[in-house]
């Protein structure tokens, strides 16, 4: 058995009498452990790297491995823990150096999940001659070990949002397989780093991760899904493949998918997450209803499992293969920065602004009463939002605004341009509501999923608003999949308006105009704080102040929340309504329909 064991799951010969370093007991490893450099992670690392390596070699009855490698186990994770930095929250292509730190994490958990899965196999070879007194629980123990070890690998990959390790899913399936097989799935194991659980729950927990499009969530929300999945588990079902949303080839090396797009054999099983998806989404209208600050997992998270979790996801639109280049501004403060032609924040607001910014047909909240949604000559949504004949008068601003830009971009320091750094990219395809491009391997830009981003189309002017949905690293290099939201915006300061308390600083916001033809309301994009329902908002554009509501959140991520609004009159034009109250066209809702 422990031949056949160890030929399925690739365990190394056991070739050593006893281990280099410590002797092989519990009190001279915590010795051994204590002696580390606590303070150089890389020589403390490298010691646990061979001590790991070295006792998957060492003849041990299974009782021996499994109290040396829980006495290590924790030191171990510690030190992972700490390799994160070196790539976490890195660009998605990473430096080399980076890189071996990603596998030697990876190589380090793969090695403890090796000694925990030799500790399991013989222990099963051996029975109450391993040093167990109940062999059953420790064959229980050991197999939970190297599911979580190898569901840690599993995150990782993820996480750095690329395909999971060769090998990976297969040892997971077959370490699932071993588990029932043994009559051991069921039973609940402790587990004081990763969670106490049973095998099924820890085998669950992989296969949620592996089903919750991993490539369009933050790493971040990765690892709360890895955290609180061993919980959702509970509320997840095995059915015949045929019923089931999911469903998982336990003989593969992959992971779930959906049903529609498997070929499913009688081998197969079935996952049921329809009440995992409606748990979730009752979570999501009690985190709505709490501080955003209080809560661990976010409403735009929820929101993204229990659509996952629900229903299959279906192409809208098909995609056209098309190769050419286009420019990238990341992050809604690079975005607004472009497309308030590049001048500083404080112009903006002012009155010293760019001419162009307060242009009657650029701001939405200063066109003329007279110009209708009919009018001749208005512009598509689609056109560039800028007026094509400026006249002589803003010939001669824009080479005053030209001379102070220039002025001013002399005076910006190294910091500040690389906060509104664009980015050349290849678009590779394109459909109606959205484009996947490929990203400079070499860019020191970060890129997460929920961010907003502008794109310029290659010599145009404007600048499109959209948001990455997907970030994954393929072999030709990283690839964004970004969802366009409008063809065009407005950048406003916003500020919320307290009833009480000090006034806080404008931030950067854009206004999105309406797009009839899709039933698309004018919105409001901000940063997640301090802006929510309900509130009231100063927009400031030319030192030109509209007070707005907002009255529904339309979508949220990490990075930002679009709100639609409704415009408030300021204390002076309520006065003048009441002088006037037969002028019907005095208020915002005439001037609205000709955005």
């Amino acid at each position: 058995m422990t031949s056949v064991l160890s030929a399925k799951f690739h365990l190394p010969p056991q070739d050593l009498d006893a281990p280099s370093l410590f002797t092989p007991d519990r009190e001279a490893v915590k010795d051994w452990l204590a002696g580390l450099p606590k303070t150089n992670l890389g020589q403390s690392t490298r010691a646990l790297f061979n001590a790991v390596t070295e006792l998957n070699r060492v003849r041990l009855l299974p009782a021996a491995r499994l109290q040396l490698l829980d006495s290590l186990r924790p030191a171990v994770h510690g030190a992972t823990q700490s390799l994160r930095r070196h790539y976490l929250n890195q660009p998605v292509q990473l430096p080399e150096q980076a890189q071996k730190v990603a596998r030697l994490a990876h190589v380090l958990h793969e090695q403890l999940a090796t000694g925990y899965i030799l500790a399991a196999a013989h222990t099963l070879s051996c029975g109450k001659q391993s040093g167990f007194s109940q062999p059953q629980q420790a064959i229980a123990t050991a197999t939970h070990r190297g599911l979580v070890e190898h569901s840690q690998n599993l995150l990782r990959d993820y996480q750095l949002y690329r395909n999971p390790h060769p090998g990976c899913w297969a040892t997971l399936h077959q370490l699932a397989k071993f588990a029932r097989d043994n009559a051991v799935l069921q039973i609940a194991v402790a587990d004081d780093q990763c969670g106490h659980c049973t095998l099924e729950a820890a085998y669950l927990r992989a296969l949620l991760l592996g089903s919750a499009r991993a490539n369009q969530l933050r790493q971040d929300h990765l690892a709360k899904v890895f955290q609180h999945a061993i919980v959702w588990a509970g509320a997840v079902k095995w059915i015949a493949p045929d019923h089931a949303a999911l469903v998982v080839n336990p003989d593969s090396d992959d992971g779930p998918i959906y049903r529609e797009f498997a070929t499913v054999d009688i081998n197969w099983l079935g996952l049921d997450t329809g009440h995992l998806a409606e748990v979730l989404n009752a979570q999501r209208e009690l985190a709505e209803a709490q501080a955003l600050s209080d809560q661990q997992l976010g409403p735009e998270l929820l929101h993204h499992l229990a659509q996952t979790w629900g229903s299959t996801s279906t192409r809208e639109f098909l995609r056209m293969d098309v190769r050419e280049p286009i420019e990238i501004a990341l992050g809604l403060t690079a975005t607004h920065h472009f497309m308030a032609d590049e001048i500083d924040f404080s112009l903006l607001l002012s009155e010293e602004g760019h001419s162009k910014l307060v242009s009657q047909d650029d701001n939405v909240f200063l066109r003329p009463k007279s110009e209708g949604p009919m009018s001749p000559g208005k512009k598509d949504v689609w056109d560039s939002p800028y007026h094509p004949n400026a006249g002589a008068i803003n010939v001669s601003l824009e080479i005053l605004d030209y001379q102070m830009r220039e002025q001013h971009q002399k005076a910006s320091s190294e910091k500040q341009s690389d906060k509104f750094r664009s980015q050349k990219v290849e678009r590779i395809n394109v459909s109606p509501g959205g484009l996947c491009i490929t990203w400079p391997p070499h860019s020191g830009m970060q890129l997460r999923t929920g961010e907003i981003v502008g794109i310029r189309e290659h010599a145009q002017k404007k600048w499109s608003v959209g948001v990455v949905r997907w970030v994954q690293l393929t072999e030709a290099g990283p690839r964004l999949g970004i969802e366009l939201l409008s063809p065009t915006a407005v950048p406003y300061g916003a500020r919320a308006i307290n009833k009480t308390g000090e006034r806080g600083e404008y931030q950067r916001a854009l206004v999105l105009p309406e797009i009839k033809q899709i039933d698309q309301p004018a919105t409001l994009l901000a940063s997640r704080l301090p802006f929510r329902v309900g509130q009231k908002v100063s927009l400031l554009r030319n030192s030109k102040e509209t007070r707005v509501q907002l009255t529904r959140k339309l979508a949220s991520t990490a990075a930002f929340n679009q709100f639609e609004f409704r415009r408030l009159s300021s204390p002076k034009v309520q006065e003048e309504q009441t002088e006037a109250k037969t002028d019907k066209n005095s208020g915002f809702d005439s001037l609205w329909d000709s955005l």
